[in-house]
């Protein structure tokens, strides 16, 4: 593993965010039954999660963020969207999945 990270940009906390490549993380993709492997990552203020996908070499390949969560473990917890408006909820996503086209496109366009 030649960088000791993944990075990405954020739209929700409009920064760029960044986790340790762990031996755990690169055994987890290695076994993955499909690729992109997908991991999720809780963060930020307010709190809000990332999906993120790897590849088999842990670049990002993909990322998706929202602010809902829902826990069918523990159904009484309250989810941080009750805070949120469906209709802003909505267009973050819409807007986190325009930046994370671009941010496949600009990798892409890094790789050739």
């Amino acid at each position: 593993m030649s960088e000791k990270s993944i990075r990405w940009f954020c739209p929700t906390c409009n920064d760029f965010v960044s986790i340790l490549k762990t031996e755990a993380l690169k055994s987890s993709v290695e076994h993955a039954k499909r690729l992109p492997y997908p991991i999720i990552i809780k963060h930020g203020n307010p709190i809000h999660y990332t999906i993120l996908q790897l590849d088999i070499e842990l670049r990002d390949r993909g990322t998706l963020t929202t602010m809902d969560f829902f826990d069918l473990v523990n159904p009484q917890e309250e989810t941080s969207s009750t805070f949120l408006k469906s209709d802003i909820r909505k267009k973050l996503e819409e807007i986190s999945e325009n930046i994370s086209g671009i941010q496949r496109k600009l990798w892409n366009l890094l790789e050739e």
